[in-house]
């Protein structure tokens, strides 16, 4: 893994709220029953090795770029923290060097926007077998389909009454980004709207927010906006959205087809509508009658009014349509069974 939080096996530890890692934990499981032990790196010996899984090109062991670099020197001239981008130990050329590259497998997680290394032929060309969501990528052969697994908390279940929810809440990372496509900045805007036009009606929980994040605001803390409607984190993220109608469920970025992650799926198991925007393809992975679709309205204003006069019935309809979806075999791809399945096959793993 490309961050030092998992490693000494901690990827596989019990302290897992919402269920973020239990895909691991799961594969852990499966191999053990096959006969093999899974582990972090650290600093295991590599020849017993069946196989070796990097997760994303961070964990490559790759130096950072000039750009990276001179944020750090900057963040270290401004007093903030500076965490490790990379791994210090080069396992990608120890195992080259023992002659294992038909062992290893990188497994792509992160899109284009929070590590483009995933979409460099450099590094792409490092390995025989790639596994990827990426729809584009799957055009060559040595790409190797898997869909992110999604996180597993319990599902609520008995849905808060239509009457006593309250209209829209965003649980979100308050991030920022130059890629042209992310949706950061969507969330913020649509938080800005709904407060100021429906202070009643939203609320806003996450980390990140009503404190500087970019090294402008942390030079200039007037230019962090202050959200009224911030209500700090949430403890229990699904118990949190079952008390909604509608909550956020936007990607961190819109142009990267089969990029699905947990925010959709947990709206779901909230017995929550979410509202999508994120993959292109978004309808070719999930019954368009789940979700509402963010592309269809011209802006905050347009959405706002569909939200406010949708009916009980009409609302009704979402969920349990939500409720058909995950009885299906296009649902059963995302838990972490399948990709426990997927990883194995790449591996090549026999009992």
């Amino acid at each position: 893994m490309s961050s030092t939080v998992y490693t000494n096996n901690n990827l596989f530890g019990g302290n897992d709220i919402n269920g973020a890692t239990t895909c691991w934990r799961e594969l852990k499981r499966q191999l053990k029953t096959l006969g093999y032990e899974l582990t972090t790196a650290d600093n295991n010996d590599l020849m017993d090795c069946a196989g070796i899984i990097f997760c994303d090109a961070f964990s490559l062991g790759e130096p950072p770029s000039f750009g990276i670099k001179s944020k750090n020197m900057l963040k270290k001239l401004l007093g903030i923290k500076i965490y490790p981008g990379y791994q210090t130990r080069q396992l990608y050329q120890e195992a080259i060097d023992a002659g294992l590259k038909d062992k290893l497998v990188l497994l792509i997680s992160e899109a284009k926007s929070v590590c483009p290394l995933n979409f460099s032929p450099k590094i792409l060309n490092k390995f025989n077998r790639i596994m990827t969501w990426d729809d584009e990528q799957l055009k060559n052969p040595k790409f190797i389909r898997y869909w992110k697994p999604m996180e597993t908390p319990p599902v609520v279940e008995k849905a808060v009454p239509f009457n006593e929810k309250k209209l829209l809440v965003n649980i979100s990372f308050n991030k920022y980004s130059t890629y042209k496509n992310e949706l950061y900045s969507e969330r913020r805007k649509l938080s800005s709207y709904f407060e100021s036009n429906y202070p009643n009606d939203f609320d806003l929980y996450g980390l990140r927010w009503n404190r500087p994040i970019t090294r402008w605001q942390i030079i200039f803390p007037f230019l962090v906006k202050k959200y009224s409607a911030f209500r700090g984190h949430s403890k229990d993220k699904i118990e949190t959205l079952s008390r909604y109608k509608f909550n956020v469920a936007y990607e961190n970025i819109s142009d990267a087809k089969g990029y699905i992650a947990d925010r959709i799926f947990s709206a779901f198991q909230a017995k929550s509508v979410p509202i999508y925007w994120g993959a292109p393809n978004i309808k070719e992975y999930i019954d368009a009658d789940t979700f509402i679709d963010r592309r269809q309205f011209k802006n905050n204003a347009e959405l706002a009014k569909f939200l406010k006069q949708m009916t009980e019935q009409e609302y009704n309809a979402y969920i349990d349509a939500a409720e058909c979806f995950m009885q299906s075999e296009k649902y059963a791809k995302f838990l972490p069974e399948n990709f426990c399945n997927q990883v194995i096959k790449a591996l090549n793993i026999k009992a």
